[in-house]
């Protein structure tokens, strides 16, 4: 990474970290109210194992597709800050360009 860009990284991981926020929040939720029912339910002894299973499945769906997503969010922003590299790659060197011209234009007087 340019040592320029070494200060981007904090505010790149916030707004991925912000970008995330209502997947994990989503996760955390879903989770704490499956940890809810299971703790307030009453076994009995013609317990559906089915539909527990069933429910365990969907779950474990869900974590899948928000791993996909986070995934695909992940590239994204690394695609983004490829092209910010870029950018200040080539905003430095037009400030050193032009450095240049002004330095040689105070030689000249």
């Amino acid at each position: 990474m340019p040592k320029s860009m070494s200060g981007a990284a904090g505010p790149l991981r916030s707004a991925a970290r912000a970008a995330t926020a209502p997947v994990r929040n989503y996760l955390n939720d879903h989770f704490e109210m499956v940890k809810a029912e299971v703790r307030d339910h009453q076994p009995v002894v013609d317990v559906d194992q089915g539909a527990a299973w069933e429910r365990v499945g969907e779950l474990e769906n869900t974590l899948a597709e928000m791993s996909l997503y986070q995934a695909q969010m992940l590239a994204r922003l690394r695609e983004q800050m490829g092209d910010l590299d870029a950018r200040i790659a080539n905003l430095e060197s037009l400030v050193e360009r032009l450095a240049d011209v002004v330095g040689a234009m105070t030689e000249t007087r």
